[in-house]
């Protein structure tokens, strides 16, 4: 399967989430990110059905939809009723330890909006941290994702943790990257006069790290992860 038609499944799956949220008891219901990570990986099991069968195109979505939305649905399930029971020697790491790898200031622009949060269902936990740096034309938005034991949520969740992509038009480019050992994906684009870059990386196959930013180059942005420090957070196992 082509690294376009693998990346517009994505898109496709992921349009589905709110829709699998309405369907889940609020009591039940599972954070966003785990719903998106479950999609995720229930793009990956289609994919390799789909290669499996020959690398046929899929139909078109119209034709798809229902059973698409059955089939992620029933992914989630399996998939949340295996991991909620399974142990782990991983204990999330608490928001506000996530904030305080947040620095004050990031190239001369200080914090603001900086957010902590941590939320559990049916057996999930997810930790988080985020905030944003201003200048007075420039920005960076960060944020800080935690999966605790189930770490390879934070892959699932990111298609370009499963793919290779390297694509580049008049706009810019996007390409996955490997950032000290960590699976990484940057992307730079300019759109009406102004640079708008984004650099994600998944360390230690654990922490999902997101930089975003307006009118800072890519190279400012690996600047930033560097200091976040998150390698200290996961340590070296």
């Amino acid at each position: 399967m082509s690294q376009t038609l693998l990346l517009d499944r994505r898109e496709r799956l992921l349009s589905l989430e709110p829709l699998i949220a309405a369907h889940q008891p609020l009591e039940t219901r599972m954070p966003a990110i785990v719903r998106r990570a479950m999609l995720g990986g229930a793009l990956v099991v289609s994919s390799m059905a789909m290669s499996a069968c020959g690398g046929n195109e899929a139909p078109p979505p119209e034709e798809q939809a229902a059973e698409t939305m059955a089939e992620a649905v029933q992914q989630m399930q399996q998939a949340a009723e295996k991991m909620s029971t399974a142990s782990s020697d991983q204990p999330l790491i608490p928001g506000a330890t996530l904030l305080e790898h947040l620095p004050a200031s990031i190239d001369g622009m200080d914090r603001s909006n900086a957010e902590r949060n941590e939320t559990g269902a049916m057996g999930f936990k997810v930790s988080t941290a985020s905030a944003s740096y201003r200048g007075e034309d420039r920005s960076i938005d960060v944020s800080l994702t935690d999966v605790g034991g189930t770490g390879m949520m934070a892959a699932m969740g990111a298609a370009w943790s499963m793919v290779d992509v390297d694509k580049a038009n008049d706009e810019g480019y996007e390409r996955t990257v490997t950032i000290d050992g960590n699976r990484g994906y940057e992307t730079e684009k300019l759109r009406n006069g102004r640079q708008e870059t984004e650099l994600s990386v998944i360390v230690r196959q654990r922490v999902l790290v997101k930089l975003e930013g307006k009118n800072v180059s890519m190279d400012k942005l690996r600047d930033a992860l560097k200091a976040l420090r998150v390698q200290e957070l996961v340590g070296a196992s």
